[in-house]
């Protein structure tokens, strides 16, 4: 039986068609939202050029990189997205995230 979920993009994203092709081409996207069940989880996307731009510059200001609930995609569009969230509630994989409060 598949698992119910909901995936909430951040105000505008859908409509949008100008700020979808700045984040494909930023490699990042903030503020997804899933839902399974009563639980709600806030996820990042990144594409992996992007994601080690962003490590490096945080190991050089403070040694360290932490982002919670981060998800590595080929390319941060919408289909990678919905897909990557498909298998994470398919897998169970979503019950490993820190929820929201």
């Amino acid at each position: 039986m598949k698992t119910e979920c909901q995936i909430i993009f951040p105000t505008n994203y859908i409509e949008d068609k100008l700020l979808q092709a700045e984040t494909e081409a930023k490699g990042y996207l903030r503020g997804v939202r899933l839902k399974v069940g009563g639980t709600s989880y806030t996820l990042t996307f990144y594409d992996p050029v992007r994601l080690l731009q962003d490590i490096e510059e945080e190991f050089k200001l403070h040694g360290f990189f932490f982002e919670s609930n981060l998800v590595t995609i080929t390319n941060v569009d919408k289909k990678n997205i919905i897909n990557a969230l498909d298998n994470i509630v398919d897998t169970g994989t979503y019950q490993d995230m820190v929820k929201d409060n």
